[in-house]
């Protein structure tokens, strides 16, 4: 068994790289099968006395759901929950307070609104404290729900607290107002290599996830944290670099181009034509390639540069 990053243990939740997924509010359906959750919980959020038998509030933590897109440079995250995400007194309808809520002077937001929250925290560093939070926040706009992603600066009391309220929104990155055909919550959280930039090298890191709001009086809310670390996966293909040319002499090539996020090297390829075959003529740890000088004589050649764990 390949134990490269840290995935002999069949107990650590892992992502898994591949590419972008497109998000309906449906994780089972969105996160490809295979290594992309390993992180699940069983039900555990209190129901007041007077509500249904069997209710399940849409607090309640059924699992997280995590996969990276190498060539977006994106981490996606699902909440799953036993109820409908965000469906306070389990009555099916997340913009609706059921009578039994009411009496208990509660209530259900329309959607994810007001004091409704479901969110992640990272520990991407694995000391022990909040880094990054991202989800939908406590107190966002009423009028609209929203996916806030923000650094963690002060350790909050509460996890929702731990978001700057003054951070603008990233709209359009979570699939929201979650319904029976689409009960979950999901979100993006871009640029993931600028916030771990060593990931490839210590691959793990903590999460927790909240649930809960201070409306619904009598449900309790959900602090769900995994047994085990998020770890990534070894595989999945890296971005392709965008290669410009150009001759700054006579008889010297010059290749440049954009870095890209996981890579650690770049690989220079020649070929005699536009299809290959390719061989490497330089490995660099940085963009940019002066071909050695040639003489003025030489055939037509072809470049490509292919980016390098």
């Amino acid at each position: 068994m390949n134990c490269r990053w840290f995935i002999c243990a069949s107990t650590l939740a892992t992502v898994l790289e591949g590419s972008a997924l497109t998000l309906t509010g449906n994780v089972t359906a969105d996160f490809p099968a295979g290594p992309t959750v390993l992180a699940s919980d069983g039900p555990g959020v209190g129901i007041p006395s007077n509500a249904p038998s069997g209710t399940l509030s849409g607090w309640d933590i059924a699992g997280l759901y995590f996969h990276l897109d190498l060539a977006a440079d994106e981490l996606t995250v699902g909440i799953r929950c036993h109820g409908i995400a965000g469906d306070a007194d389990g009555d099916g309808d997340a913009s609706h307070t059921s009578d039994w809520l009411a009496a208990n002077n509660g209530t259900d937001a329309p959607g994810l609104r007001s004091s409704e929250s479901l969110c992640v925290g990272f520990d991407l560093d694995n000391n022990g404290s909040l880094d990054l939070i991202a989800g939908n926040r406590m107190f966002s706009d009423d009028a609209e729900n929203h996916h806030y992603q923000n650094a963690v600066t002060v350790q909050p009391p509460l996890l929702p607290f731990a978001f700057d309220v003054s951070q603008s929104p990233l709209a359009g990155a979570h699939v929201y107002e979650p319904a029976p055909a689409t009960p979950d919550y999901e979100f993006v959280i871009r640029e993931f290599s600028s916030l771990v930039p060593n990931i490839m090298a210590l691959p793990c890191f903590g999460v927790v996830a909240y649930g809960g709001s201070f409306l619904d009086d009598g449900i309790g809310e959900d602090v769900f944290i995994p047994d085990s670390p998020v770890c990534i996966t070894e595989g999945g293909a890296l971005a392709a670099p965008l290669v410009t040319i150009s001759q700054p002499e006579t008889g010297r090539v010059r290749l440049d181009w954009n870095g890209v996020p996981w890579a650690s090297a770049y690989s220079v390829r020649e070929s005699a034509t536009p299809t290959g075959p390719w061989t490497e003529v330089a490995l660099l740890a940085a963009p940019g390639w002066l071909r050695p000088e040639s003489g003025p004589l030489e055939a037509r050649r072809f470049f490509t540069v292919v980016a390098v764990r």
